[in-house]
């Protein structure tokens, strides 16, 4: 599931929009040039098509420029009025070369490319502290927290004093992994985490675990081998990590399309409220009522599908007609793909993206809902 929340701003500010899809991947020895000279082809499509030179000036400040991200990726650079409206990594080089300067921005590969985004933290303990990382939808935030590390590991003295130290190296660990909860849940509390994934010392992970509120407690994964030190497979971790984070993410899914299914099935019936509609008229009709819970499109980027827009994101029509009728003045024709991208990001709606043949939705679209539709 793809939450919108922040496509919300850059959907609502007015357009019109220079959309570009770069592979952003870097050779070992003409990666910047290479990233460069793909950029150059994109940036004199865009002023072919009348793309302002400021714009692309602000584009081209980003571009290439996550030097950071290791082996194939790709980068969404959209632009407009001048500046720079959004810079977003892609985890593989775009599925096609993309530049476009039109009414609304072009994001519907990117969601399709990203696919479900869950935000989680990941804490990777010792006995004298964590290195926590928050993962949400606007970035990346890593904090380390370092306890007392004074007598953390239970030490063989002998006689009277055995039990002393042991009870202190033990209040020690105990009260680390409290410094760590609450870290760990205020990461949770500013995400709306959906995982947590704790990984390192045993009992620096069982500490820690205690130390939780009950609501981040359910959220928690552990994970063996992730280690604070040198030399741990930080390659493994990572993958293992994003394994239990897309298996949250695939049962999330799920359950969006059993209740679709399980509404589409009551409709059919006649029985209850139909809270799932299907089809492309229905679809749009939902969205322009700003009833969508969570749209669900079969991926399909051949498709030339188009549609008529207005100022606001729900001015979603497939005639130029409907939206007169509503008052809008002047309706524009774009690509459908974006105007249900913006509508759904502008309504605080969710998206669902299917492979072809994962689910039988006439048009390729369907959407569960927040409230019945009547009339």
């Amino acid at each position: 599931m793809f939450r919108l929340d922040t496509l919300t701003e850059l959907v609502t500010s007015p357009g019109p929009y220079a959309t570009a899809y770069l592979d952003a991947t870097r050779s070992k020895e003409l990666g910047p040039q290479e990233v460069a000279a793909r950029w150059r082809a994109l940036r004199d499509s865009l002023a072919e098509q009348g793309v302002d030179a400021a714009t692309l000036d602000a584009m081209e400040a980003v571009a290439g420029r996550h030097t950071e991200v290791p082996g194939p990726h790709g980068q969404v650079i959209v632009g407009g009025g001048g500046r720079l409206r959004l810079d977003t990594v892609l985890p593989a080089p775009p599925r096609r070369k993309i530049a476009r300067w039109a009414a609304l921005p072009h994001l519907m590969p990117m969601v399709a490319q990203l696919g479900p985004v869950v935000p989680y933290v990941l804490a990777v303990v010792d006995r004298t502290g964590a290195d926590v990382t928050v993962h949400g939808p606007r970035g990346t935030e890593s904090e380390t927290v370092q306890g007392d590390d004074t007598e953390v590991h239970k030490v063989k003295v002998g006689g009277w004093a055995q039990d002393r130290y042991q009870n202190r190296s033990e209040n020690l660990w105990e009260a680390n992994a409290r410094q760590v909860a609450e870290v760990v849940e205020s990461g949770v509390k500013r995400v709306a985490a959906q995982v947590v994934v704790v990984t390192g010392d045993v009992r620096a992970r069982t500490a820690l675990v205690d130390s939780l509120s009950e609501h981040a407690r359910s959220l928690v994964v552990q994970l063996e081998g992730g280690t604070r030190h040198e030399g741990g497979d930080e390659e493994k971790l990572r993958a293992e990590v994003q394994e239990a984070v897309a298996r949250v993410a695939a049962d999330q899914d799920q359950a969006v399309l059993d209740r679709f299914g399980e509404a589409r099935g009551r409709a059919a019936s006649g029985v209850g409220d139909v809270l799932a509609v299907a089809g492309l008229s229905d679809t749009v009709g939902a969205l322009r009522a700003a009833a969508v819970e969570t749209l669900l499109i079969v991926d399909d980027p051949s498709s030339n599908a188009v549609g008529w827009v207005g100022p606001e994101p729900v001015h979603i029509a497939l005639t130029a007609e409907e939206l007169t009728e509503l008052g809008v003045r002047e309706p524009v024709q774009d690509r459908l793909d974006a105007a249900l991208v913006r509508a759904a990001a502008g309504t605080d709606a969710a998206i669902v993206t299917l492979v072809p043949g994962q689910l039988e939705l006439t048009h390729g679209l369907g959407a569960t809902l927040r409230y019945p539709l009547t009339g």
